[in-house]
């Protein structure tokens, strides 16, 4: 990715544009590249996951795996992906952005630490509706153990 930001930084210097213009619109081009990947990263991921998912679940006699997809919990994990992706990636933009690439990566581990937050809560959610299917679950609720894990978790 630093040769592509070398390569495009020299080639609009040499169209004759100033130095900083060059930099600016060749670590620009570098930041849409990372967020296209970081989209496609995306939709390969929830395809991968979920498909993969879906083919293994229709596979299985248990029922824990369609509760957990009917929860959405592998769902909420391909979200992770562009995150990840524009968190190996970003390291390439130029020392000038320090400040730039820095604000990005507390914001990218703030976004890991909110789509994780939301599958451990699909994944007690699904806990619960699995539980529900037990007899014990009757006599036996779990409901606010599940609660207190919540709120410890939040």
């Amino acid at each position: 990715m630093e040769n592509l930001a070398s390569y495009l930084r020299n080639l609009f210097f040499e169209l004759g544009l100033p130095e900083r213009a060059a930099l600016f619109i060749s670590e620009s081009i570098i930041i849409l590249i990372i967020l296209l990947a970081a989209i496609i990263s995306y939709f390969v991921a929830r395809f991968f996951i979920i498909r993969g998912i879906h083919i293994i679940a229709r596979q299985t006699k248990s029922n824990w795996d369609d509760i957990m997809l009917e929860k959405r919990v592998f769902h909420r994990l391909a979200y992770l992906a562009p995150a990840l992706i524009i968190n190996f990636m970003i390291s390439n933009v130029h020392e000038d952005m320090i400040f730039l690439v820095k604000l990005i990566n507390i914001i990218i581990a703030l976004y890991i630490i909110v789509i994780l937050l939301r599958v451990v809560l699909a994944f007690l959610k699904a806990v619960d509706v699995i539980y529900d299917t037990y007899d014990i679950s009757k006599t036996k609720p779990i409901k606010s153990y599940l609660q207190v894990i919540k709120i410890v978790v939040y």
